[in-house]
């Protein structure tokens, strides 16, 4: 990886409402601290090394032998679009185990120019949303 940092990540509970909707449990959101990868992608690579570099992320990320995360989430910051592209295939492919890892993709230069503000993709499981950067630090945990 290209770097690493802790984040502090605040977690609300929620459950199924009847309608098919979601509702915050009740319980008072909690706090951890995740070890958090860092990526910069700035240059594009050959579909062979985006799969040697995802698979090689996996084994760092998630140790599926003892159910072990060591990473929570990695944060990808990418330069153009069809890096985007390839990365965001990769994640959404279900090829690797990345355990409950949480992904963030953002663009490099909007990232340095709006800080927060910056949009990112957040992936979990192979799903994704678009959030603020100021956002990523905010999980939600829904209690089936």
């Amino acid at each position: 990886m290209d770097g690493e940092l802790f984040l502090d990540v605040e977690k609300t509970r929620y459950k199924e409402d009847g309608a098919g909707g979601l509702e915050k449990t009740g319980e008072p959101p909690s706090r951890a601290q995740w070890r958090c990868g860092v990526e910069v992608e700035l240059s594009l690579k050959s579909p062979e090394r985006y799969f040697k570099q995802f698979w090689d992320l996996a084994s760092r990320v998630y140790n599926s032998v003892d159910d072990r995360q060591h990473y929570h989430m990695i944060l990808f910051f990418y330069s153009t679009t069809t890096i985007h592209d390839r990365l965001a295939g990769h994640l959404r492919s279900n090829r690797y185990e990345f355990g409950k890892c949480a992904f963030g993709l953002v663009r490099l230069d909007e990232f340095l120019e709006k800080k927060g503000d910056a949009m990112a993709e957040r992936f979990i499981g192979t799903d994704s949303i678009q959030i603020p950067m100021s956002e990523m630090s905010r999980i939600k945990v829904i209690l089936r």
